[in-house]
């Protein structure tokens, strides 16, 4: 590995009250996903690897 540390997600159910009040209050700081319709997009593919791209170099 090449010295970094990998990326750490918790993940929180939160009610959908809560959901609400943080999208009012984010939207002052963040924008919306270009690419996506209404802030939503589909998801075609997940890429899971480590920072040197062992899997991706892996032959199958």
């Amino acid at each position: 590995m090449n010295g970094l540390k990998g990326r750490r997600e918790l993940k929180h159910a939160i009610i959908k009250a809560d959901c609400h009040l943080l999208r009012k209050n984010l939207q002052n700081f963040m924008r919306l996903d270009p690419h996506g319709l209404d802030g939503k997009y589909l998801i075609r593919s997940v890429h899971f690897d480590n920072f040197d791209d062992k899997i991706l170099r892996q032959k199958n």
